[in-house]
């Protein structure tokens, strides 16, 4: 029994647990030159002065895997990363990648980790209030 559409970004294949060098399948159709002149696209289109989230968007997704391989098998520095890629650094891909990846909502991990951290991070506070100069009622 197949479930949804095979071109749909939820049947990529699922990394082990523990796999940090997953690499997931192209999409159905693609190539690595069709994923390419994608990714020259998104970089010609984050040149414009409003960029179209809907079109970065969709093509992130599209070249995830190309995008994957490269950053696992050429480790490229950050400053190369993001002349390639560079609507990855934006917000919304960083939460949109940080999903592709994992599987989870990335604010929805933070604020969890944060909540479950916030007695103790209270206690430092309070513990730090005389060698700030300030009380710790200002914050």
């Amino acid at each position: 029994m197949k479930r949804g559409n095979q071109d749909s970004p939820r049947n990529v294949k699922k990394p082990k647990r523990f796999e940090i060098n997953f690499l997931p399948n192209m999409p159905s159709g693609e190539n690595e030159s069709s994923m390419e002149s994608k990714r020259l696209e998104i970089v010609e289109e984050m040149k414009k002065r409003h960029p179209s989230s809907t079109l970065i968007a969709q093509y992130m997704d599209i070249t995830f895997s190309l995008r994957r391989k490269e950053l696992v098998e050429k480790e490229p520095s950050v400053k190369e990363t993001l002349q390639r890629w560079p609507a990855l650094f934006r917000e919304s891909q960083i939460i949109a990648e940080f999903n592709r990846i994992t599987s989870k909502n990335l604010k929805q991990e933070f604020f969890s980790a944060l909540d479950k951290h916030t007695s103790r991070f209270l206690e430092v506070f309070e513990s730090k209030k005389g060698t700030t100069g300030k009380s710790s009622r200002s914050f």
